[in-house]
């Protein structure tokens, strides 16, 4: 029987820890709030669109998202969405 951990917060930490319990032969279930983290655990490209490199090119590799940049959901138009919850009330 395999034994099943589950992890809140990948991060740095989380990540090291459950890559090396994978290694042990544990089935780990993790979340994380930064999605490339998780597809770096599970060995999957990122979907183009998700971020993009210096250049503007995408980036698919998880391993390299360090060096990239998260797109705003909704395209170029949708940084103004960060900026609704930014003014204060009347």
């Amino acid at each position: 029987m395999t034994e099943t951990i589950g992890f809140i917060g990948l991060g740095v930490l989380g990540s090291a820890m459950a890559g090396n319990l994978i290694k042990g032969g544990f089935t780990i279930i993790g979340n994380d709030i930064a999605a490339e983290k998780m597809a770096a655990q599970r060995g999957e490209q990122m979907p183009e669109g998700w971020m993009i490199d210096s250049e503007g090119n995408p980036l698919t590799d998880p391993t390299r998202a360090d060096a990239g940049f998260l797109v705003p959901v909704g395209g170029y138009k949708g940084y103004g969405l960060a900026l609704t919850g930014c003014w204060p009330a009347p």
